[in-house]
């Protein structure tokens, strides 16, 4: 037995289509396929596939309109290997299980909110000749957008490799339309890597305003803390020294190196390179010694390395 939360005031989002007056425009498409489609994506992200997205399994508030994705009976947890047994409903399966008897979560959940946007939008629960004429209940469809259009042409590719990923669904054009402005690229890429279980290495973002010309985020200060770069250069021990115990078959990692030699060579004004030349010794730097391939390595693979990380 199981206690569940009840909204209160709710009813079946199939009702909801049932029994609504005259046909449901997109705007009101778009706010519920929003909600549903960032439900079954933090399902996935948390390791979880419903299995069974479908009006029957919503909940909605006819007041406020927000839905709650219900009902994980059919759910398993997600995996990469993909599956060979469908749970489900039968109008809802991936085309891709009919013929070769396998499918993946992912790809499975976008061909799932594409029939429930179906629902949604033609009040009908298609069959397999209504998906064939899906561009005949385009065009008799009214006032629908090219942006959702583009977005269902997007869920209803037949070769699972050609549908649209789930992480970028939420980022279609269609759902993108209702907002004043586009959220700023920084802002939504910490939001998306911030949703689920903090992550102590990720920096947290805990608000943000958009102004006039800019916008201002406000992020955690860990305590204490400084930047990287400043600690690597605040390490000012004698190179000679550092490099004393150096021997052509104990030497720490071509990375570490370089960046120790440059760091003391920046704080001393010289040149990095010219520095690694003089720490190794004259007569060990004949072609095929290990020196001479550690002092090419140092200023071939790793000095682009270096350059990348601190300019």
């Amino acid at each position: 037995m199981m206690v569940l939360e009840r909204p209160m005031p709710s009813q079946c989002l199939y009702e909801f289509i049932k029994n609504y007056k005259g046909s449901i425009g997109e705007d009101l498409a778009r706010f519920i396929m929003r909600q549903a489609t960032s439900a079954a994506q933090t399902c996935c992200q948390r390791g979880v596939l419903h299995r069974d997205i479908k009006a029957e399994n919503i909940l909605i508030n006819p007041s406020t309109l927000e839905v709650k994705l219900i009902d994980f009976r059919c759910g398993d947890f997600l995996t990469e290997a993909g599956y060979t047994s469908f749970a489900g409903t039968k109008q809802y399966c991936p085309p891709e299980y009919l013929m070769t008897s396998r499918y993946h979560g992912e790809s499975a959940t976008v061909w799932s909110l594409r029939i429930l946007l179906f629902v949604i939008l033609f009040q009908k629960t298609p069959n397999r000749r209504d998906l064939c004429k899906m561009e005949d209940y385009i065009r008799a469809k009214d006032g629908l957008s090219q942006e959702c259009c583009n977005f269902i042409c997007c869920c209803v590719q037949i070769d699972p490799k050609q549908r649209i990923e789930l992480e970028k669904l939420s980022l279609h054009n269609w759902f993108m339309d209702g907002y004043p402005k586009p959220v700023p690229l920084e802002v939504a890429l910490l939001i998306r890597v911030n949703q689920g279980p903090r992550v102590p290495e990720i920096i947290q973002l805990l608000d943000w305003q958009e102004e006039l010309d800019c916008y201002i985020m406000v992020l955690e200060r860990p305590m204490p803390s400084e930047e990287l770069d400043w600690f690597v250069l605040s390490q000012t021990a004698n190179t000679e020294e550092d490099l004393a115990w150096i021997s052509p078959f104990d030497r720490p990692s071509l990375v570490q190196m370089y960046l120790l030699i440059w760091s003391r060579s920046r704080l001393a004004g010289k040149s990095p390179h010219s520095t690694v030349k003089r720490k190794i010794p004259s007569d060990q730097t004949v072609a095929g010694s290990p020196w001479y391939s550690l002092y090419d390595q140092i200023l071939g693979s790793t000095v682009l390395f270096c350059a990348c990380c601190f300019h």
